[in-house]
């Protein structure tokens, strides 16, 4: 009675552990860093869709003030696609570090996984002897009280 359970292995499970909580890290940022981008890129298209409603207004119009408005309109329209076009190629590589960043914590998570059935199989083993010994020594201990009460 009193033993103690003790998994060899213990250490490597924590160093697991320890490995699957820096990929959750990593996964949580880079699903951040989508969403931001997401989000960024949405912006650069309301602020076009914006201006090219602008733009069209002062095509409509057509006088000398409302050409040079149009001109600026039209400016700001190139720098909105140059904009739209920088962050659709971040939001690219942001998935791409999302699908990397998942990867990797599936691969943690399978790795910690297994070590902690292990972990749990060793226990049931560990437990299921000690209730044989237990069972054993209470046995023993019955057989003893047998003995002595037939010695009397």
């Amino acid at each position: 009675m009193g033993q103690r359970f003790v998994f060899a292995l213990e250490p490597l499970l924590e160093e697991r552990r320890r490995a699957q909580d820096l990929a959750q890290h990593a996964f949580a940022r880079a699903r951040v860093a989508c969403a931001r981008g997401a989000h960024e890129l949405e912006t650069v298209t309301e602020a076009s869709r914006a201006s090219g409603d602008a733009l069209h207004q002062c095509a409509a119009s057509g006088s000398s003030a409302d050409r040079y408005a149009r001109g600026l309109y039209e400016e700001r329209l190139r720098v909105l696609e140059r904009s739209a076009a920088s962050q659709i190629a971040r939001n690219a590589h942001s998935r791409a570090e999302l699908e990397e960043a998942s990867a990797q914590l599936l691969a943690a998570r399978r790795r910690c996984a297994v070590l902690e059935r292990l972990r749990e199989r060793r226990l049931a083993e560990f437990n299921a002897a000690q209730a044989k010994r237990d069972e054993t020594e209470l046995e023993e201990a019955n057989a003893r009280r047998g003995r002595a009460g037939a010695e009397r």
